[in-house]
């Protein structure tokens, strides 16, 4: 189901605890991997059966505005919360140009199995999305166990196969020669955050993590799975986010289009509409949040 939002239809009480900063929760630091990397979580535990989870966006950090939204959610819901960023980003230690979606896959899973307990609501931003459903997809190969503890996901914008399908064929003849001749293209950035390194072993590592190549076909019925994607995002179409439905071909996935919503989606009222999801998805049967006024649009 598609569904278009006009977001002033939420009302301003699910603002309420929306100030208070996710740095404000302890950080400590955990090794990942090998090469060994010191990535930074920072984590509130509370006696709640369901807890958050956050995955930023490439380039981002877990003390984005999405970050401190869903830390105070999770407090005013007296829910256990989980943010961390990935090495080269935020407080993690590493250099971002050595990042991999390996990496940060491995990162992201040791995360969830190390840090947190019971079931969990996975909330993925962007490459944080596309990483969520690949922390899914392997978890279900290795654990079916773990694979339980995914309570829901909450996709915003989600760049799956990210490497291929967004940056490599949108990339002119000239863009791909010097990613291959000089191992990186440093692609200007719309949010004055200077130019983002894109390496030949980014790309070269991604073609490893494609969601449906394997033929892998997620499994019904699944947890829910809510995508949210602006309609004027110029960094992944909204589009993107129509394919994955398609792929997915899951009754209990819904994709939730903000008319004048852009790829960040971090606006109050972007996140209003990110609590009403995650108050849903907290719920034993997650409601749609839609109003009686929205009109789904096929």
């Amino acid at each position: 189901m598609i569904t278009v939002l006009s977001l002033f239809l939420f009302t301003s009480d699910l603002t309420d605890g929306l100030n208070d900063c996710a740095a404000k929760m302890p950080i400590r630091y955990m090794t990942v991997g090998d090469p060994s990397r010191r990535i930074a979580v920072a984590r509130d535990d509370r006696s709640s059966e369901i807890g958050v989870m956050f995955l930023p966006g490439f380039h981002s950090k877990m003390t984005s505005n999405k970050g401190n939204a869903i830390s105070d959610w999770a407090r005013t819901r007296n829910c256990s919360c989980t943010l961390f960023d990935y090495s080269g980003h935020g407080a993690s230690e590493g250099n971002i140009q050595e990042g991999t979606i390996s990496r940060w896959l491995e990162e992201s899973m040791h995360v969830f199995s190390k840090q947190t307990k019971g079931k969990q609501i996975l909330v993925g931003s962007s490459m944080g999305g596309y990483l969520a459903l690949l922390l899914w997809k392997h978890q279900l190969k290795k654990s079916a166990q773990e694979a339980t503890r995914i309570h829901a996901l909450i996709l915003i914008a989600p760049a799956w196969d990210l490497t291929e399908k967004l940056l490599w064929n949108n990339f002119s003849p000239q863009i791909q020669k010097q990613i291959w001749s000089s191992g990186v293209y440093y692609r200007p950035s719309a949010y004055g955050e200077g130019p983002y390194p894109i390496t030949r072993q980014f790309i070269g590592d991604g073609q490893k993590h494609m969601l449906f190549a394997d033929g892998w076909q997620f499994p019904k019925p699944s947890p829910p799975i809510r995508i949210v994607h602006g309609v004027r995002d110029e960094d992944v179409p909204h589009t993107h986010s129509s394919q994955l439905i398609d792929l997915l071909d899951n009754m209990n996935t819904k994709l939730q289009l903000v008319e004048d919503g852009d790829h960040r989606l971090s606006r109050p009222q972007d996140l209003v509409l990110l609590c009403a999801i995650l108050d849903a998805a907290l719920s034993s049967d997650p409601a749609d949040t839609r109003t009686k006024d929205d009109e789904p649009v096929i």
